[in-house]
C-alpha cells in the first residue's frame, strides 16, 4: 500500500491492523512485536503488550543513499534547499535539475514533481524564466526551511505541501480556480478536499478543468471532511477551525507580519497563527486578499 490516506482509511473501516512497536523478532515466518505504543486505534498502550503474527511478505523501508558519482565534471553542493525549489543548482539552471528532492512531511513527491516539470519545460522552451534574484531566494528559502524543520535536520529533502504547490502554480501561472460561493457543493470541497495537482489545471498553461471537476463530480459535498459516520463531528471540528483562522488567525498575523516584518514570515513560532500554505515556507507569505480568502 503506496504511503498515502488510502491506508488510514482501510485501517478505520477495520480491513488492515495497524501495529507500532519498537521492537520486532523475525523466526521464520512469525513474527513478535513488543514494546507496543500503539495497536488499531488503542492509544496508549502497555509497554509489556507482545503479540506474534504469522507474516507472508515483509517489505523494509530501508531508504536509500544519495549517489552523483555518475555526474561527471559537474560539481555542486548536495544540498537540495541550496536549489531553487529544491530542484534547480545554481550554476547549471540551463542543463540540471532534480526531480523527486521535494518530500512534503504530508503529501506527495509526484504530486510536487509534477509542478516543477512544468515550470522546467517553461523555463527552457523560454516561455518563462527564472526571477532575477533566484539564487538569493533559493538561500533564503533554504534558511526558512532550516529554522521551521530543525526537528528534522538530516532530512533536508523535506519540504511544506500547501506553501510548495502554492509558490510553484505562483511561478507557473495556474492558481486553482475558487468556485463560486453560489456553488455551496463545490466551494465546501475546494477547502476540505486534498490539494490534488489536477486543481491546478483549472487555469493557467496547459489547463484542463474537466479533469478536476470530472473528479469531483463522483463525490459528495461532505467526503472531505470524514469517514461517514464522523462527518457531523469532523464538520464542527472544520467549520470551527475555518471560522476562527478567517476571523481571528489571519488577520492577527496579517499586522504582525506586516508591520513587523514588512511581509516576511515571523519564523516557526507563528505557525499557530496562520493559515498553513501562507507561513513563509518556499517564498509564500500572507496577502492582504488571503486574510479572508485563504
Amino acid at each position: 500500500v503506496p504511503k498515502s490516506a488510502r491506508m488510514l482509511t482501510a485501517a478505520a473501516a477495520g480491513k488492515i491492523d495497524l501495529v507500532v512497536a519498537k521492537k520486532a523478532k523475525f523466526e521464520g515466518t512469525k513474527v513478535t512485536f513488543s514494546e507496543f505504543s500503539q495497536k488499531g486505534f488503542q492509544y496508549p498502550m502497555d509497554s509489556r503488550y507482545q503479540e506474534t503474527r504469522e507474516i507472508d511478505i515483509i517489505i523494509h523501508c530501508t531508504g536509500f543513499k544519495n549517489d552523483f558519482s555518475w555526474l561527471k565534471g559537474v560539481k555542486f553542493e548536495w544540498n537540495p534547499r541550496s536549489w531553487f525549489k529544491n530542484s534547480i543548482v545554481p550554476g547549471y539552471e540551463d542543463k540540471l535539475a532534480f526531480l523527486g528532492w521535494t518530500r512534503p512531511h504530508q503529501g506527495g513527491i509526484p504530486a510536487c514533481s509534477e509542478m516543477l516539470s512544468r515550470y522546467l519545460a517553461m523555463i527552457w522552451t523560454g516561455e518563462k524564466k527564472l526571477p532575477e534574484d533566484w539564487v538569493e531566494q533559493a538561500k533564503e528559502e533554504g534558511e526558512t526551511l532550516n529554522e521551521y524543520y530543525a526537528e528534522a535536520g538530516g532530512f533536508p529533502t523535506v519540504v511544506d505541501y500547501p506553501s510548495f504547490m502554492t509558490a510553484m502554480s505562483e511561478l507557473i501561472g495556474c492558481q486553482p480556480r475558487r468556485p463560486s460561493i453560489f456553488n455551496v457543493k463545490g466551494i465546501i470541497q475546494y477547502y476540505t478536499f486534498p490539494m490534488w495537482p489536477a486543481w491546478y489545471r483549472t487555469r493557467g498553461p496547459a489547463a484542463r478543468p474537466e479533469i478536476i471537476y470530472e473528479e469531483l463530480s463522483r463525490h459528495g459535498m461532505l467526503d472531505g471532511i470524514g469517514p461517514k459516520a464522523l462527518t457531523g463531528l469532523y464538520g464542527s471540528v472544520v467549520v470551527r477551525d475555518a471560522l476562527y483562522q478567517a476571523f481571528i488567525g489571519n488577520p492577527l498575523f496579517y499586522i504582525f507580519s506586516f508591520f513587523g516584518t514588512f511581509g516576511k514570515n515571523l519564523g516557526g513560532g507563528w505557525y499557530w497563527a496562520k493559515s498553513k500554505r501562507y507561513a513563509g515556507e518556499h517564498g509564500v507569505n500572507m496577502k492582504l486578499k488571503n486574510v479572508l480568502c485563504p
